[in-house]
């Protein structure tokens, strides 16, 4: 089958989960016999290849706004689509579902992954609440298939809108690595720090785990995982406690945040 990924920043990942679970899969589905396109962002990514992994990747340029980057590239995914004639589409995030009735109008099959309640985060304005809203709502008749990640979402979508869903949880790699190059970059020991990972936003209580292991008499470093890019007071904020025992590191994606997992002394899950 052609398969395309959009709604996302693009592969390599270097954003967030989407971004993630979309390295993921797609090499798999080529690894199946199937020929996947990926669409990413120009403004996000900087690899250069046509092909990453035996997937192509189309890049678009977006609009670099915190309420249009995401809309505004999709649009334009979409109206490439046409002519590619897909036989599936994934769409990821119901922000995106205003646009996802389109391919079909050329028989494109389309999913949605509509990700979680984005309208209950403190970052979008009253307008930007209202427009996540009505886009769930969008995301249950606009595309073919609606895809949740998690069992809340799921049950939230059933009861809501009455709407049923294909639930795909994410996998995780299971092997340990051995390699210590990003504990050395940052200074830390194996089994000698606490591993904190998410996007930086107040959902994600990122301040609590600052505040609360200040208060701490411990030996063990804090490794701080993430960043956001619409967050700069917060992650200002965040980035200024005295406590040395701290440390942030960025996005850090592969290998590198594997090497994190496998020699944490203990892992805090994100919300």
């Amino acid at each position: 089958m052609k398969i395309a990924i959009l709604g996302i920043r693009g592969i390599p990942a270097n954003y967030g989960g989407f971004e993630t679970f979309a390295e993921e899969l797609a090499p798999r589905l080529v690894d199946m016999g199937h020929e996947v396109t990926v669409y990413g962002r120009s403004n996000n990514i900087d690899y250069e290849g046509e092909y990453y992994k035996g997937v192509r990747l189309v890049i678009l340029p977006t609009i670099r706004h915190k309420y249009f980057d995401t809309v505004a590239h999709t649009f334009l995914c979409v109206l490439h689509s046409l002519k590619e004639r897909y036989d599936v589409i994934l769409v990821c995030n119901s922000a995106n579902a205003v646009f996802s009735w389109i391919p079909r109008l050329v028989g494109t099959k389309v999913a949605i992954n509509v990700d979680g309640l984005e309208w209950k985060r403190a970052k979008w304005n009253k307008l930007g609440q209202w427009f996540y809203k009505i886009s769930e709502w969008f995301s249950t008749f606009m595309a073919n298939e609606v895809v949740t990640d998690a069992r809340d979402i799921e049950k939230y979508y059933l009861e809501k809108f009455n709407t049923r869903s294909t639930f795909i949880p994410y996998g995780a790699p299971t092997e340990r690595l051995e390699s210590t190059e990003v504990l050395e970059k940052f200074g830390v020991q194996p089994g000698k720090y606490i591993l904190y990972v998410s996007r930086f936003e107040p959902e994600n209580n990122p301040h609590r785990v600052v505040e609360a292991f200040e208060k701490t008499k411990t030996d063990l470093k804090l490794v701080m995982v993430g960043d956001a890019p619409y967050a700069t007071d917060f992650i200002k904020k965040l980035r200024s406690t005295r406590d040395d025992r701290i440390i942030f590191t960025g996005y850090v994606f592969g290998k590198g945040y594997r090497e994190f997992q496998s020699h944490a002394y203990v892992y805090i899950q994100a919300t």
